[in-house]
């Protein structure tokens, strides 16, 4: 149900987009060479969820957020359906714990200084692939379904940085993973143009997918289309 519910909501701006109406004649016979878009994106990251916690009188503050960035994407016509696709962009999940006095041991038993201890864990994927056009059903309309797929480097890193009176601890970790992406969305064009896309993918990430970092992603985003095929 809750995945059902994200889908609903990605799909929600393309639903409404639809309704502005067709383009002219002239503008659907020009299918466009090149364009360049930035996305908006969820990603649940594994055992996170978005909340933030407070109490008095110590002033406690915890909060998490689920993995929230955007993206860069390219895409080149090769044939009337089929486009290349490059995607460069980034997620970002960050989880702390704020306090003015101690708590466990984080202090030293000393008070009137503030501790936090933050987690910032992000996956950063460079991918290259391939976008089908589903052209009979979006023929005459400025809506334009696709279905892609692609593959390419995952960089997964965490950075974790305790303070506490008088000390500082960083600790960080990266790590390099293979992986590959399936997914599905709509180019929406509102002029000859301009247009807005709504992009689900699914990651597998590690070519596995039950690795913890393997899920859907789901983007928002606007274009810039130019050239002529």
């Amino acid at each position: 149900m809750r995945a059902v519910t994200k889908i609903s909501l990605c799909l929600m701006p393309v639903i409404m987009l639809a309704g502005m109406g067709d383009l002219s004649a002239y503008e659907m016979k020009k299918q466009k060479a090149y364009s360049i878009g930035v996305r908006a994106s969820y990603f649940p990251m594994p055992y996170r969820s978005t909340q933030v916690h407070a109490s008095h009188p110590d002033c406690r503050v915890s909060f998490e957020t689920e993995g929230f960035g955007g993206n860069f994407y390219f895409t080149s016509r090769i044939s009337r359906n089929w486009l290349l696709e490059v995607t460069a962009g980034g997620i970002v999940s960050v989880r702390g714990v704020s306090e003015g006095d101690c708590w466990d041991d984080c202090c030293c038993g000393c008070e009137d200084h503030e501790c936090s201890d933050i987690d910032v864990e992000s996956i950063t994927p460079l991918l290259v692939g391939l976008r089908y056009q589903l052209t009979s059903l979006g023929r005459h309309s400025n809506l334009q379904p696709y279905v892609s797929a692609g593959a390419g480097p995952y960089w997964i890193s965490r950075v974790q940085t305790v303070t506490e009176p008088f000390e500082e601890e960083v600790t960080t970790s990266a790590q390099a993973k293979r992986g590959a992406y399936a997914g599905a969305g709509f180019d929406c064009a509102v002029a000859g143009w301009l247009g807005f896309n709504v992009d689900v993918k699914y990651h597998f990430v590690d070519l596995d997918a039950s690795d913890r970092y393997s899920d859907f992603e789901f983007g928002v985003g606007v274009q810039i289309m130019w050239g002529s095929y």
